[in-house]
């Protein structure tokens, strides 16, 4: 019902997308921030916030809110999606260098978390955050970028007002 009445409107499909991305960003943004808070306060953190592990984080947003927009397209059910979602994230969380470094893993765990995006984002955020190699975590923006681009056309394209 939702979209149907944007529909009526002339806000076009690609504005409602980006809108979803600029909303997430601004949510990311404040939880990113009481995140580097706390972890600094509480647990000595010594990574550090580069201007490009900031532009990281905005396309990492941009590259999970188009995901989650393709997935909602794809997926008509919303109890179906929440099933695809989870089926899709939680190996990310654990497959993706999230909580441990993946060299000591297996050789087929760490060809099965090339094929994840969150992969390309913790690559570059450490990268940029922690090692310093600024010129390995733009590989990894690019790649990031590229992703969420891929995946906004997508969504965009495949989107129906009329079917939602």
């Amino acid at each position: 019902r939702y979209f149907k009445l944007l529909a009526t409107t002339t806000l076009k499909k690609s504005e409602w997308l980006a809108s979803k991305f600029i909303f997430n960003s601004i949510m990311l943004m404040g939880s990113l921030l009481v995140t580097f808070a706390v972890a600094m306060a509480a647990f000595d953190l010594e990574a550090v916030l580069t201007p490009l592990s900031l532009i990281l984080v905005v396309a990492g947003a941009f590259m999970f809110t188009s995901l989650g927009m393709l997935l909602g397209v794809v997926v008509k059910d919303p109890e179906s999606a929440a099933a695809v979602s989870n089926v899709i994230g939680f190996p990310m969380m654990f497959l993706s260098g999230s909580f441990w470094d993946l060299s000591a893993s297996p050789l087929y765990l760490q060809v099965i978390s090339k094929a994840m995006p969150l992969t390309y984002l913790n690559d570059g955020l450490r990268d940029t955050m922690v090692f310093g190699n600024e010129a390995s975590a733009l590989v990894n923006l690019l790649i990031v970028a590229v992703l969420g681009l891929v995946f906004f056309v997508l969504a965009s394209r495949w989107m129906s007002w009329k079917q939602a």
